[in-house]
């Protein structure tokens, strides 16, 4: 199902035939340790759980997740710098909520997470973690 917006945009599942448009947006997005070597692969099929954000034939925002019984996983997600302040990252987040209840889903988690992006959103912490660092000396 493609949602449409007033300003142009839609929200869709992961079609390949964007693949161009995807390759743009993982080179502007610039997170490589979403999109490792190999990514193609991994979105060469049609995927539910992969929802893209475009206005025009340019995707602005992508976001992932993983629906299951009870408890759904939400991440990662990532919406262009440029286009960051449009409330995309909300509608990438909700649709994603959305259609994890609709797959039977009670609570949803996103971990190493913008913590205040999703307490905006109604979620709450229910742990943290500590990044730890060790210089190594030769």
């Amino acid at each position: 199902v493609t949602i449409l917006g007033p300003d142009g945009r839609d929200l869709a599942p992961w079609d390949p035939a964007g693949l161009p448009e995807m390759r743009a947006f993982v080179t502007e997005g610039n997170m490589p340790q979403w999109f490792p070597p190999g990514w193609e692969t991994a979105l060469s099929d049609p995927r539910d759980n992969v929802l893209i954000l475009r206005k025009g034939d340019e995707i602005l925002g992508w976001a992932q997740y993983s629906p299951s019984a009870l408890r759904a996983g939400f991440g990662p997600i990532l919406v262009l710098p440029r286009a960051r302040g449009n409330d995309y990252g909300a509608i990438l987040l909700l649709e994603c909520m959305v259609r994890a209840r609709e797959s039977g889903a009670e609570t949803m988690d996103a971990g190493w997470a913008n913590t205040g992006f999703y307490v905006r959103h109604g979620w709450s912490i229910v742990r943290r973690y500590a990044v730890l660092l060790k210089e190594l000396s030769r």
